[in-house]
């Protein structure tokens, strides 16, 4: 959900797939400091003038654990912060910046909410076709047109200049 403050609980969790598996927990409440509950952060420029735009998981609004940007470029994770277990998310503790080069979105929610989500996602997709396949279309007759009148280069017509410039040679005596 879109918010300018963190949000979320202790069933929030980290994890990391490669280069080995891991899972970086909330940390226990005894260890639990100031913005132990920066869970999630989700912002984007268009809603808010914020300094942080974007997906934000642990850590603060200025040093985020990790902050995927709007255009997934120049991402950033930690190794540490206040809300989750430490420990590395990138393949080497001396990696910070990455590029997110694919991406998986689950949705959770009620009947009501799936419904809705399945019925824009169908709206998007018809209106993504819709255009698709009015780019594709030709006006066959103004490609034609185009092709005639040499805006477009090309040899097709080629043989009308030939003719029109040797039709003498034609003519029957």
């Amino acid at each position: 959900k879109q918010s300018i403050s963190f949000y979320g609980s202790s069933d929030c969790f980290l994890f990391q797939m490669e280069p080995t598996f891991g899972v970086f927990r909330p940390l226990p409440e005894s260890e639990q400091v100031k913005n132990s509950n920066n869970f999630m952060y989700l912002c984007t420029s268009s809603r808010h003038d914020v300094k942080l735009n974007g997906l934000a998981i642990g850590g603060t609004v200025q040093k985020p654990r990790v902050h995927i940007t709007e255009n997934f470029e120049k991402c950033e994770a930690g190794s540490f912060d206040y809300s989750f277990e430490k420990g590395s998310l990138l393949a080497s503790d001396w990696d910070r910046y990455f590029d997110v080069e694919d991406i998986e979105v689950w949705g959770i929610g009620d009947d009501e909410s799936t419904k809705r989500a399945m019925e824009d996602r169908r709206e998007t997709r018809f209106a993504a076709d819709a255009l698709l396949r009015k780019a594709q279309k030709v006006n066959k007759s103004l490609l034609l047109m185009d092709f005639n009148s040499r805006a477009v280069d090309n040899k097709y017509f080629a043989h009308k200049d030939f003719t029109s410039d040797h039709q003498d040679m034609w003519q029957v005596k």
